[in-house]
């Protein structure tokens, strides 16, 4: 199924499918992001371009919130789920990626923090995992020592319901 994750309704149709079809969610994960058109090389803070901002803003942080946002109208009847959001390292550490791109993965960062409080008392564990240079269609092509390093992050990161990571 097609979804936009800066649409809402195409977040909501997508919960609302996925629970009629398997009567649950038990665990969302907020993984879409894109880089910005400021790749492989980081601009000035004056050349910023604003609406480049606006969409990396609007995929990435506007995207994860509503996924929790609708994650956690599907979860909160049962007291029950996980919701796991993909930041960077990026957003906890300055001068590792373009303006747009840092500013988002910091506030997915926040938001799941703040979510994780809120939604903690009743049940749902909200985490956010921040890796590092993953070797994604984003980056340039990896090392063999990176593929095999980013093969071993994936086979930890794996399973994460039932696991609650802590800040």
């Amino acid at each position: 199924m097609h979804c936009d994750v800066a649409v809402e309704a195409d977040i909501e149709r997508l919960v609302d499918r996925t629970v009629a079809r398997h009567g649950r969610l038990d665990v969302m994960c907020n993984n879409a992001g894109v880089l910005g058109a400021q790749t492989r090389r980081r601009r000035s803070i004056v050349a910023l371009d604003a609406e480049e901002f606006d969409r990396v803003m609007r995929v990435n942080v506007r995207g994860t919130a509503l996924g929790a946002k609708h994650a956690a109208r599907a979860m909160l009847p049962r007291r029950s789920g996980c919701i796991v959001s993909v930041a960077s390292v990026a957003g906890v550490v300055g001068g590792l990626g373009p303006h747009a791109y840092t500013a988002s993965k910091h506030a997915i960062v926040r938001l799941t923090k703040n979510a994780a409080y809120e939604l903690g008392a009743h049940g749902i564990r909200v985490n956010c995992i921040s890796p590092f240079g993953v070797a994604t269609q984003m980056l340039p092509p990896p090392t063999d020592k990176e593929v095999e390093k980013t093969e071993e992050l994936v086979r930890e990161l794996a399973n994460l319901k039932g696991v609650t990571l802590r800040f």
